[in-house]
């Protein structure tokens, strides 16, 4: 489930956005933590969010410590925590 969860948040992320643009790059957060356990597996994380993010660019950290807004929300520490930010062409 952690190999697969990076690139469900990016399919998450793509959903907000009404006008079902393609990404043009993004930024994701991933947990040091969830790494260090899926550590031989990291190439099939990036192979997901890639194909999440429709081949665009991306960079992605690994942190400690990662605090977020949740659904309801409040803002606090998470453990496990994954997160995106897309970038969107602005279509005028």
């Amino acid at each position: 489930m952690l190999v697969s969860r990076a690139g469900r948040v990016v399919d998450s992320a793509n959903e907000h956005d009404s006008l079902k643009r393609d990404p043009i790059g993004g930024i994701a957060i991933y947990c040091a933590g969830c790494m260090l356990h899926v550590k031989d597996s990291l190439h099939d994380v990036a192979a997901n969010m890639s194909l999440s993010m429709h081949e665009a660019p991306f960079i992605c950290p690994f942190t400690f410590g990662e605090q977020g807004q949740f659904l309801g929300g409040e803002i606090a520490h998470g453990n496990l925590m994954i997160s995106a930010v897309l970038f969107h062409k602005d279509e005028l």
